[in-house]
């Protein structure tokens, strides 16, 4: 009996996972923004750098969209805000090689890629410092798996001067 009650105790305190909890395991892919101005003026159109970095043994999918395939990576401006985009965000190079999963040829982004984002701040912005929000969403996968797309927002302070 004496033995029965630390295993009892060690089961009672550990977590209990429910079957319809889905298990959390780390994002292969971190975000980060690199480049950006700490200042601009309204009407200035300006670029921002924004990296992704993908886990050994992950990739994501281009930005270029196949009917029928993965979903493709998409770099936005949420709103409202006081920035939008005047142009394409221009994606980094990726690798052509042929999907089994999706069955088709695909691009892909492996280790670091890294996103040119355009930016023009609205003309009718007051001076002050504004929020500027960048959205990505993209989908992480490796040889056996695909995760569920997923968005995340960066934000970074712009001060606005005359």
């Amino acid at each position: 009996m004496t033995r029965l009650l630390p295993a009892l105790a060690v089961l009672v305190m550990a977590p209990v996972l429910r079957a319809d909890e889905p298990v959390k395991r780390p994002d292969p892919v971190k975000w980060l923004l690199v480049s950006a101005p700490k200042q601009a003026k309204a009407g200035q159109i300006f670029r921002v750098t924004l990296l992704a970095r993908v886990a050994e043994g992950w990739h994501l999918y281009s930005m270029d969209p196949k009917e029928g395939g993965p979903v493709p990576t998409a770099i936005t401006l949420p709103g409202p805000q006081w920035f939008r985009l005047p142009g394409r965000v221009e994606p980094p190079v990726g690798i052509t090689s042929f999907d089994e999963g999706f069955e088709m040829e695909v691009e892909t982004y492996i280790g670091e890629a890294e996103f040119i984002v355009p930016v023009e701040t609205l003309r009718d912005v007051k001076p002050g410092e504004v929020q500027l929000k960048i959205a990505a969403r993209y989908q992480a996968c490796d040889s056996r798996e695909c995760l569920p797309p997923k968005t995340v927002e960066l934000e970074h302070t712009v001060r606005i001067v005359q």
